[in-house]
């Protein structure tokens, strides 16, 4: 457990100091990354007590790939989705406006996306080694819950915070800023 929160911890500052870098923002990359942070508490409990339960065989590898794959989904999917809102406002939309068309451009392909890994991740079940054939299934939900808080959580902190979310960089249409 302590190498695993040491690999998240260094992959969650890694994460940070990347899409600071990328948004020139304070906020933005913090708002991409809380829903993958719930994802990966939520998902963790709930692979957990699928496997304290039986139904699901849990590995310490399940944990680290479990880590990787949601700040990476998350990451990737809040990438598509903050970049198409701050377009959209720099063209003039108000933030909740913004956020509907955002989502509407670009929802399809994140599911795309998200449905893809899922898909991938399930062939694993056919795999004949017992390693393997058990980070399927919880990878797999993992990926689906991170899929829908894409979809749902971060759409709406991003309505919710609206320009904020970019300070200090502009997000006033282009016309009116010069």
């Amino acid at each position: 457990a302590k190498q695993g929160n040491e690999i998240q911890d260094a992959s969650i500052l890694f994460i940070i100091v990347l899409l600071f870098i990328i948004f020139r923002a304070v906020l933005a990359p913090i708002v991409t990354l809380v829903p993958a942070g719930l994802v990966l508490a939520l998902s963790g409990s709930l692979i957990g007590g699928l496997g304290s339960a039986g139904v699901l065989k849990v590995s310490f590898f399940t944990q680290i790939l479990l880590i990787v794959l949601i700040l990476g989904a998350g990451t990737d999917y809040g990438l598509f989705l903050v970049f198409r809102v701050r377009e959209h406002l720099l063209a003039g939309s108000d933030p909740k406006e913004a956020v509907a068309s955002a989502v509407s451009r670009v929802g399809e392909s994140i599911t795309a996306s998200g449905a893809t890994v899922i898909v991938a991740l399930l062939t694993l079940l056919a795999a004949s080694f017992g390693l393997y054939h058990d980070l399927g299934l919880p990878l797999a939900i993992a990926i689906a819950v991170m899929l829908a808080a894409g979809l749902t959580l971060l759409p709406a902190l991003l309505a919710i915070l609206g320009r904020v979310v970019f300070w200090p960089t502009k997000t006033l249409p282009r016309d009116s800023a010069d």
